[in-house]
């Protein structure tokens, strides 16, 4: 369910080796967290990014609401939070999102090269550099639990329902702010 895909990020975090996202897709709402929370961000020029949840009538979750920002800056993070527009892969790199972009046919070979020659180097001292990396963000189980305690008064109300089921219909949603 969505608690497991929102506990995702603080484990990939948490996992001693460098994690790379190959992303080949749209990666949209807690599909970005699992992304963000990624050391490494490969994309395809296919890629599409989207922090969706304001369409959704939702805030940020998955540990977006922190990474996404430590990663863009606080105005590119709003802008994405604030909008809920898709963003292409070139887009994406330029704002440092993701690291590089290759031919779909190309990211998977690509990705298992970077990780091959990150595996090459010391395995203590690729754990430590990640443990340091990684030491300057917030922990990311507090993140989520105040997604989440964010995310409560919002779930059920009339524009949430009524955004899913626009969503659903695809056609726009008319909110009410309630």
């Amino acid at each position: 369910g969505p608690l497991i895909t929102m506990r995702l990020a603080p484990r990939i975090r948490e996992i001693p080796q460098p994690v790379i996202a190959a992303v080949n897709g749209v990666a949209a709402g807690a599909g970005l967290g699992i992304a963000l929370s990624c050391d490494i961000r490969l994309a395809s020029d296919a890629a599409r990014f989207t922090s969706v949840f304001i369409k959704r009538s939702l805030v940020p979750d998955a540990g977006v609401s922190e990474i996404l920002g430590s990663l863009v800056g606080l105005g590119i993070a709003s802008d994405m939070a604030y909008t809920g527009r898709v963003y292409d892969a070139e887009w994406a790199l330029a704002k440092g999102l993701v690291n590089n972009i290759f031919a779909a046919d190309q990211l998977m070979l690509k990705a298992n090269e970077l990780a091959q020659e990150i595996s090459a180097n010391p395995p203590l001292a690729v754990t430590a550099t990640k443990l340091l990396m990684n030491g300057h963000y917030p922990d990311l189980n507090k993140v989520i639990e105040t997604e989440h305690r964010a995310n409560d008064p919002i779930r059920g109300t009339a524009d949430q329902n009524e955004a899913v089921q626009a969503f659903l219909g695809k056609r726009p949603p008319n909110f009410v702010g309630r």
